[in-house]
This record gives C-alpha cells, sequence and structure tokens, in this order.
C-alpha cells in the first residue's frame, strides 16, 4: 500500500499532516476490526502498546475511530514482557498464555472513545474507504515502478 495526502491547502502545516497520518492509521485499523467481525470474531477492545501506547492523542484517535475502549498495556518494553510471557507458560508457570497475560500484564484505565466523535469520524472514514477504493489501481501500477 502506498500513502497519499489529499484535500489539504496552503493553510494547512505539519500538525495537520501529523494528525492525517495518525487517523489513517487509526482507519486502516478499523477495517481490520471489521474484517474480523465479518470472518465472526468481532473484538470487544483494542490493546495498545509500546510507543504508540504513551501518546494519549493517538490512543484517544483509535478510540473514536474504532468507537471501542482501548486498554493500553504499562510496561515501556512489551516484546519483553511478551518474551516472559511465553517463557512462563513454556516452563509451567503459567498453564496457558491466557493466564500469563491475566497475572503479567498490568492495563491503565481504558480510553473511551468520545461520543461526539462518532459521526465526525464515520463520515471520515467513509470518505477514506472511497478514497483508497479510487487509488487502488494507482498504488499498485506505483509499486510496480518502484
Amino acid at each position: 500500500v502506498r500513502g497519499a495526502f489529499c484535500g489539504f491547502g496552503l493553510a494547512h502545516g505539519k500538525g495537520h499532516f501529523t494528525r492525517a497520518i495518525l487517523e489513517g492509521v487509526a482507519f486502516m485499523l478499523r477495517e481490520a476490526l471489521e474484517g474480523l467481525e465479518e470472518l465472526g470474531a468481532p473484538a470487544q477492545e483494542v490493546r495498545l502498546l509500546g510507543g504508540a501506547a504513551r501518546s494519549r492523542l493517538w490512543t484517544q484517535i483509535i478510540a473514536d475511530v474504532c468507537q471501542r475502549p482501548i486498554g493500553v498495556v504499562q510496561t515501556a518494553e512489551a516484546a519483553v514482557l511478551g518474551a516472559a510471557m511465553l517463557a512462563a507458560t513454556g516452563s509451567g508457570v503459567y498453564r496457558d498464555i491466557r493466564s500469563a497475560v491475566a497475572a503479567m500484564a498490568r492495563l491503565a484505565e481504558p480510553v473511551l472513545p468520545e461520543p461526539g466523535a462518532a459521526g465526525i469520524y464515520n463520515r471520515a472514514y467513509e470518505r477514506y474507504r472511497a478514497l483508497y477504493s479510487s487509488l487502488k489501481g494507482w498504488f499498485k501500477a506505483a509499486a510496480e515502478h518502484a
């Protein structure tokens, strides 16, 4: 997939582009969550960890776009925590991964979607999907000539 900035004018600055990137990633996550729902495996909550989890703005954008609570894992080293969970399960300290996660992962207060954001982000998401659909052929051609 390639990226594109559409609809920007001279009044837009670095902050607008940064937010557009954050929202674009959140839209991709929403699309993946909708795909899971279509397969009969809906997600009730999204867990966020690592660098993105340190950004309250991005966490709120994801909650608003996806209209789901975001559980923020409280660890600076998510990969190390995951490896420790696997090791604890493999060595028999915990009977399965779910037990290891329940015992070892600590969540901050969930970030809840803002009720007023749903309509705004639903409309923006529809524009995102339409734009992506329109540019899909161009993205493919650009990848072939890269």
